[in-house]
This record gives C-alpha cells, structure tokens and sequence, in this order.
C-alpha cells in the first residue's frame, strides 16, 4: 500500500493539528498550575485569618462567660448577704465602742482604797 500526496499531506496536517493541540494543552494546563498555586497561597491566608478570629472569638467567649458568672443573680445575692452581715455587725461593733466610750466617758471614779 502506498502513501499518495494527498494522504501524505492529509497525515501530516492531522499530525500537526495534534501537537498543536498538544502545546495549547500544555500550555492551558501550566497556567492553571500556577492559578492553583496562587489561589492555594491566598487561602491559606485566610485559613490563618480565620483562626486568628476564631482564637480571638473564643477569647472574647471565655471572658464573657466569666463576667457572667461573676455577675449572675445568684453570686451577686451571696456577695450581697455577706457585705450585709458585715455592715450590720460593723454597726453592732460601732454601738458597742460607743456604749463603752459612753461608760467611761474619759473620767476616772475614785474607788476606795
């Protein structure tokens, strides 16, 4: 069997067609590369930007839930019963000076020797 002309170069343009179509390929897939590898570089910081406010977030979340239990009716009605036994037993302590204060009053009685 032999080539003719027309199927030599029949062969040939189809030959040609395939490496062209093999250097776009080639080239089509060098630029995705580098698009993934600049899209890679970008989320990875936001990845770190993410974290930074989900750390930040959880920081805020464990001071709030601090100052709520600090703050809770029941913490404030125990701090408010102890800081009212101590006032009322300042002032027992204050009337009791003052009733000794008043006893004594700064003068001395003479007793019998």
């Amino acid at each position: 069997m032999e080539l003719g002309a027309r199927e030599l170069l029949t062969f040939g343009t189809v030959l040609v067609g395939l490496a062209s179509g093999w250097a776009m390929i080639k080239s089509q897939l060098g630029h995705a590369q580098t698009s993934i590898s600049k899209l890679s570089k970008k989320l990875i910081v936001i990845e770190n930007r993410t974290d930074k406010v989900e750390n930040s977030q959880a920081v805020k979340q464990t001071q709030l839930h601090t100052i709520a239990s600090i703050l809770s009716p029941a913490n404030l009605k125990s701090q408010s019963e102890r800081d009212g036994a101590v006032e009322e037993r300042l002032r027992h302590l204050e009337l009791e000076v003052k009733s000794l204060r008043d006893l004594h009053n700064g003068r001395h009685m003479k007793t019998d020797s």
